[in-house]
């Protein structure tokens, strides 16, 4: 138990320096807006989000962070970035259909 506590405590951290530097990439977009170096630290930083979030089971939360990355990555042309954030859509769909058949098979 302690363990999980730690760990929890190591991803809120993560969590947490991960939004300050978007905070501070979103300031530098809205200087200069469409530089695909800033926009795409700013791709990183959500997808590094949507990964804690994943982690720790926020499967919706982590989907919506997800699609934004992708979003900005297509605008800008990541496309190494965009399979892998395709493949994360993929794995939590498959979560998400997982649980929906336990849940029918309790009924």
């Amino acid at each position: 138990m302690s363990l999980l506590y730690r760990q929890q405590q190591y991803l809120d951290k993560a969590a947490g320096a991960v939004e300050k530097a978007l905070v501070i990439a979103e300031s530098l977009n809205s200087k200069s807006p469409n530089n695909h170096e800033i926009l795409s630290v700013i791709s990183g930083a959500i997808f590094r989000l949507a990964e804690i979030e994943h982690i720790q089971g926020k499967y919706e939360m982590a989907k919506e962070k997800y699609e934004r990355s992708l979003y900005i990555d297509r605008e800008i042309g990541k496309y190494e970035d965009i399979k892998l954030t395709e493949s994360m859509l993929d794995e939590i769909k498959q979560i998400k259909s997982s649980k929906a058949d336990e849940s029918e098979c309790k009924k």
